[in-house]
């Protein structure tokens, strides 16, 4: 009688060594397909897309202006019973972000950036 539990525990413990030992080997598999990482520095991404043949993502890098300043609107209603300040866009005139695209070839693990320059720039 006493020797059955352990038994399980030792059918429960091999089970869990053998699960652990898959989920790494797949861990590994899906590594080896991971595309390489693209290093971005101050820039934020956004618009990411993926092509309809799975081979190209492209995205898009913005550089906001560190320069800019945005208004502040007090909000004198609040549920906290202080004054709160309500997010505003950024002051006319201010410089504008900056946008570049970028094109990632899955296939080829290699990956294209592509300025984009408007009028006043």
């Amino acid at each position: 009688m006493i020797a059955e539990p352990a038994e399980q525990l030792l059918t429960i413990i091999q089970q869990r060594e053998q699960e652990k030992a898959a989920a790494k080997k797949q861990a590994h598999k899906l590594a080896q397909l991971k595309p390489k990482e693209i290093y971005i520095g101050e820039k934020s991404v956004d618009n990411i897309v993926l092509s309809p043949d799975e081979r190209y993502i492209t995205y898009r890098l913005v550089t906001n202006p560190t320069t800019a300043k945005n208004t502040i609107v007090p909000n004198y209603v609040t549920s906290s019973g202080f004054t709160e300040d309500i997010p505003t866009r950024t002051k006319v005139g201010n410089p504008l972000a900056i946008y570049e695209m970028g094109l990632l070839d899955l296939q080829q693990d290699t990956t294209y950036q592509v300025p984009f320059k408007g009028p006043n720039r």
